[in-house]
């Protein structure tokens, strides 16, 4: 850090490389040569590849054609190293939409890696995402085929149609040699232009789109200083990669982001364990920066810190006017944006996003709950300090008026939760649901358990799977093969891959008020100490 105190500090980071892979030998193909076709289970994908299926095996005869299904297109490929023994060549498509965009290039880079010459399809709305991506990998010039969009909304001619159209194209890229170079990384940010004062600061800043549309404390060298004192750790430690610009979030770069929400400096632990929390593989940071769903991460911290730094668990806990709530939330998203380079239109795809994506942080009101606190039910001892983050996509009120019985309390939110257009109901995972503390009281002199309302909300709330459409089903097949397969003959889906997925803490004042959060399915919720 400079000698100065007053010299501004930037608050973006250096690229770091995110991929780890290995040669895979191939076995029993001889001379013949093998061409993969990676579906990603997008809607209308397997008729693109038929069509390419078919175009491949009229103009290569002796090539072998092998197909491979990526259940999950916003989730890492477990068939890689299938693809990567079997095949000479890869086609992976379609990406188009954001979160797939993300997991299809990073999924192509590491089929290059293994040896298989691989071509992405993209559709033209997420060029710009599929290249930013992939340089900030080191591989800014992997084989690229774009599609106009969309596919998904085709019928099954068109679709085909597109796809012998750009068949030529495809081929021919897919067979010429590419340059996957992982030497293009960008280099380390310069020293900042003189800049006299907070207003200049701010407009600079903006500028070079390192805001979040609100002004900023500017971060000197300094106000870092005195962050850094409140941790041990040294402040070059790298805490964890931010995709998808794969961006190293040390300590340092996460102090100046927190200096510019306007935390204290002994929010910074906090702020550093959130961010150890959505690196986590369970977490799924990745496709959550570049999908274009609302979705966000939302912290919950748990401990006697809660009182210590005067975190807000009560009245309008979800809401403004708490410093400690709103500059923790707003940190994350700020190291999110400059380090892991989500910049909304770039990398962070969204198609509306929502308010909290400013800030979202709460406490437990741990005090006012009938059953253990989350930290607890996760493993941890009642006077551990944690922060656990869970990808929500937004928060859906529930008013219980006239319901003073458990019964009535748990009928309220079932019928509360969403019947259609609900990720986890095609993606999995669970919601998350906060009792408001009355809500709370009722279900535990009724001596229900958290596992007793979590069983009764994941049951009650399964809806009839003859309501959506065929293509829907098979969807949600594809992605929640689990689901389907233990409960066999499927007539109800749940909102939820299982009861224990259906997260419940208690949180807020008094009235009669919960709240419905989705998560974005493709996330798990991830506690961990501060």
């Amino acid at each position: 850090m400079s000698g100065s105190p007053q010299e501004i500090l930037v608050p973006t980071a250096d690229q770091g490389v995110s991929v780890k892979a290995h040669k895979v030998a191939r076995t029993g193909n001889g001379t013949q040569r093998v061409i993969g076709l990676l579906n990603n289970s997008k809607p209308n994908v397997n008729y693109f590849l038929e069509a390419i299926d078919a175009e491949l095996a009229s103009r290569f005869p002796d090539y072998k054609i092998v197909n491979f299904v990526k259940p999950r297109s916003a989730g890492p490929c477990l068939e890689l190293d299938d693809i990567a023994e079997q095949c000479d060549f890869a086609i992976n498509a379609v990406a188009d939409c954001g979160s797939c965009t993300a997991w299809s290039v990073h999924d192509s880079i590491e089929l290059e890696k293994r040896g298989v010459a691989t071509i992405i399809v993209v559709t033209d709305v997420f060029e710009e995402l599929s290249k930013e991506v992939a340089g900030s990998m080191g591989a800014a010039n992997i084989r690229m085929a774009t599609i106009a969009h969309p596919l998904g909304e085709l019928k099954e001619h068109e679709v085909k149609a597109r796809a012998k159209k750009n068949a030529n194209r495809i081929i021919a890229t897919l067979m010429a040699p590419a340059n996957t170079d992982r030497s293009n990384l960008s280099a380390p940010a310069g020293p900042l232009p003189p800049l006299g004062s907070a207003e200049a600061v701010n407009d600079y800043f903006y500028a070079k789109r390192w805001t979040d549309g609100l002004p900023i404390v500017p971060p000197t060298a300094e106000l870092i200083s005195r962050f850094l004192a409140t941790v041990a750790t040294p402040a070059d430690t790298i805490v964890g990669i931010i995709p998808p610009m794969m961006g190293r979030a040390t300590v340092e770069k996460i102090a100046v982001n927190a200096a510019m929400a306007g935390c204290r400096p002994e929010y910074l632990p906090v702020v550093i364990a959130a961010v150890k929390a959505i690196c986590h593989p369970d977490f799924n940071l990745l496709p959550i920066q570049a999908t274009t769903n609302p979705v966000t991460p939302l912290i919950i911290v748990n401990g006697p810190i809660v009182e210590q730094l005067q975190l807000n668990s009560g009245y309008n806990v979800l809401g403004q006017g708490w410093r400690s709530n709103a500059t923790i939330g707003r940190t994350l998203r700020l190291v999110l944006v400059n380090i892991g380079g989500g910049v909304p239109g770039r990398m962070d795809k969204a198609c509306q996003g929502q308010p909290g994506k400013f800030s979202m942080c709460i406490a437990e009101n741990a005090k006012a709950s009938p059953w253990e606190p989350l930290h607890v039910e996760k493993g941890f001892a009642p006077d551990q300090n944690t922060v656990s983050v869970f990808g929500v996509t937004g928060t859906q009120d529930i008013v219980h008026y006239a319901r003073t019985n458990a019964e009535e309390v748990l009928r309220t939110v079932i019928h509360s939760a969403p019947r259609e257009g609900y990720k986890n109901l095609y993606s999995g995972g669970g919601p998350l649901i906060i009792f408001g503390p009355e809500q709370a009281s009722i279900l535990g002199k009724a001596n229900l358990s958290k596992k007793d309302v979590k069983r009764i909300v994941f049951e009650g709330s399964k809806i009839p799977i003859d309501i959506f459409n065929a293509e829907t089903v098979t969807l949600m097949k594809g992605r929640r093969q689990k689901y389907f397969a233990e409960m066999k003959d499927v007539r109800e889906v749940a909102i939820a891959d299982s009861a224990g997925d259906i997260e419940i803490l208690v949180a807020g004042g008094a009235g009669n008020h919960s709240v419905f959060l989705p998560s974005w399915g493709d996330t798990r919720c991830v506690t961990v100490p501060i």
